[in-house]
């Protein structure tokens, strides 16, 4: 009975022993082969050593915090840990997303979108509304094209999944306000997250899927379609043509259509769906080839991948967030702040800036006070020009009531005319 209970210890703390040395085993030879987890995972790098950072401690915690991320089959640990939280308690591990009604996923900031909770009030989206205008104005006054689309938000497409304790539609949301003020403003835009509403249940093919944030791979491209068009439209260009071929429904997820999914990091999978998969091809490339870009949240993805700036335009930037440049960025870390803009404004025929409703908050990230700094440095404008702009702005207050009231009201007390205390309004916020 000893001699068993001594094999039974060797044995034990041999399998113990492997276990404890194989995720160093793995991370030396790389065998076996892992797959690297989904999602927004920051990847860290391995800690470059210099004695000024040995002295000060940086080398120490750089160290720990790579061997911390980067450890033999630290994904597959990850998905373990998410799949008994789910498993065992219905929970999620990956932060800030939410299981609906008969497993439609959702991310947190989209229902906040919806609910109203992230709302910016009505004074600051009329302002950043105002801003575009400009813009708009400037870059046109230069023959160039401007295009503001508001990306359709899953939030807004199936309420009626969202779990009922995280709150409902409010008359009160930044799409609403942004929506209603780019046309009183008569800035030129496209609503696709209004389209997506009015179509829903109507089109052949899913335009959004249950498992994914973003429009489906078949709603993209009949957004895509839509955007070529309308700057086919604008500017009298020919553009190379969009050519639909077969498409496959089939009862899988590919492309983009379960992104939320994958996040997840789990073993298991959720219930297959049917989705629609165009074949597409690009023809006619010797055709009109603007340059264009756009500064854009994520759903602009798809149609970056789909080859859209280099076989559509002529080697078109994608601005992420109005941060980070594509495609630079695949060979070197590149940012807005890298470019000559003097280049850039002289060589693209159209920006567009687009964004869903889950970002609309904080969209266009900075570049509208970015675009107006450059055109005051470098754009000189005549006194018509002055004058026209600020009539625009005139127009635009009297345009709205509760503006008008506020204007009246300083009118008063200065003791001047109303139309004198319009004009330095306008004067004011033409100047700033």
């Amino acid at each position: 009975m000893e001699e068993k209970n001594k094999i039974l210890y060797r044995i034990l703390l041999g399998v113990t022993m492997v276990l404890l040395l194989l995720p160093m085993f793995q991370h030396v030879v790389d065998f076996p082969k892992v797959k690297k987890l989904k999602g927004a995972i920051e990847e860290t790098r391995v800690p470059v050593f210099e004695w000024s950072k040995w002295w000060s401690g940086e080398f120490s915690n750089e160290a720990d915090n790579y061997f911390t991320q980067s450890f033999g089959l630290r994904p597959d640990f990850v998905r373990l840990d998410n799949q008994l939280a789910y498993g065992l308690f219905g929970e999620f591990r990956a932060k800030h997303i939410v299981i609906g009604e008969q497993n439609y996923l959702f991310e947190q900031n989209y229902i906040d979108a919806y609910t109203g909770r992230d709302f910016i009030g009505e004074n600051e989206t009329v302002e950043k509304v105002r801003k575009l205008k400009m813009i708009e104005d400037t870059l046109k006054a230069r023959g160039k094209d401007f295009l503001i689309v508001l990306a359709p938000g899953k939030a807004s497409f199936y309420p009626e999944y969202i779990p009922d304790e995280l709150g409902s539609a409010s008359d009160s949301t930044n799409y609403i306000f942004l929506s209603k003020e780019l046309k009183r403003q008569a800035v030129s835009h496209i609503d696709f997250n209004a389209w997506f509403m009015e179509n829903k249940g109507k089109m052949d093919y899913p335009l959004y899927p249950k498992t994914g944030i973003h429009w489906s791979h078949y709603g993209m491209l009949l957004g895509m379609d839509s955007l070529l068009h309308r700057l086919e439209k604008n500017n009298g260009w020919d553009l190379p043509d969009v050519v639909w071929g077969e498409i496959e429904y089939v009862d899988e997820r590919r492309r983009i259509d379960d992104d939320i999914e994958q996040a997840l990091n789990l073993f298991s999978s959720f219930p297959n769906y049917k989705m629609a998969y165009p074949e597409i091809e690009i023809k006619n490339k010797e055709k009109d080839r603007p340059k264009m870009i756009c500064i854009a949240d994520s759903f602009f993805w798809e149609m970056f991948n789909m080859g859209m700036m280099e076989k559509i335009f002529n080697q078109g930037k994608f601005w992420y967030y109005f941060n980070t440049v594509y495609p630079d960025e695949f060979k070197n870390p590149t940012t807005t702040g890298d470019f000559d803009w003097d280049v850039e404004f002289a060589n693209t025929d159209v920006f567009v800036m687009m964004a869903t409703e889950g970002n609309l908050a904080y969209f266009p990230w900075g570049a509208e006070n970015a675009f107006l700094e450059y055109f005051s440095n470098n754009y000189e404008f005549n006194q018509e020009q002055r004058e026209n702009r600020i009539r625009k702005i005139i127009e635009n207050i009297k345009s709205d009531e509760k503006w008008l009231g506020h204007v009246r009201e300083k009118a008063k007390e200065k003791n001047i005319s109303l139309d004198s205390m319009l004009w330095k309004d306008a004067e004011y916020m033409l100047a700033n």
